[in-house]
């Protein structure tokens, strides 16, 4: 090679070189970042949120309160510090509460997790009232069920029930029991 195909060549092939580092030094650190939004922090984080949802007449039906809210843009979901579910069903109320819960990405479930109480009141029938105790339930928001595998402790002003699993249907305070039911029934006849 003579000396002036030399001097063209050396440029061409440094500025190629330069290129590919650069493509591969693009590539990684892109798919560094990429690893770290799916891994890393919240996309929105929340002190005292509320979250509120209303049914097809427009009628706020679901009040989600937690002390801190995580928002993730990912499977991971949306996840709440300390939370109490309330929903409402005319004269019933029904509420939830938990250590922590975590709602699916779809928006259509929460998992409560650590300390789970589930409160039904009535205010035209106060016998109703009712008592869940559990370590985690799967609520379904459109159906208005909760579900676990765990144990669980159900109260009532008339006796206690434990049970291996459990699904509840809130709205009319329904339980399926699964498994080595146990119940306590002594009514109160005092005047």
């Amino acid at each position: 090679m003579n000396s002036v195909t030399r001097k063209r060549l050396y440029p061409a092939l440094l500025i190629t070189l330069a290129v590919g580092t650069l493509f591969w030094w693009m590539k990684n650190h892109l798919a560094g970042e990429q690893e770290r939004n799916t891994t890393g922090i919240a996309l929105l984080q929340v002190t005292d949120g509320v979250v509120y949802r209303y049914d097809e007449t427009g009628d706020n039906h679901l009040i989600l309160k937690s002390p801190e809210v995580r928002y993730y843009a990912d499977e991971r979901g949306t996840h709440f510090e300390r939370p109490k579910l309330t929903r409402k069903h005319g004269a019933t109320r029904n509420s939830l509460s938990a250590a922590r819960a975590v709602e699916n990405q779809a928006r259509t479930e929460i998992r409560l997790y650590g300390n789970v109480l589930g409160v039904h009141d009535n205010y035209t029938l106060p016998r109703a009232h009712t008592i869940l105790e559990s370590d985690t339930l799967n609520y379904r928001i459109a159906t208005d069920e909760a579900e676990t595998d765990d144990s669980v402790v159900i109260t009532t002003p008339d006796g206690e029930t434990h049970a291996n699993g459990a699904i509840w249907q809130l709205n009319k305070n329904l339980f399926i029991l699964e498994q080595n039911v146990r119940s306590h029934y002594a009514p109160d006849h005092a005047p």
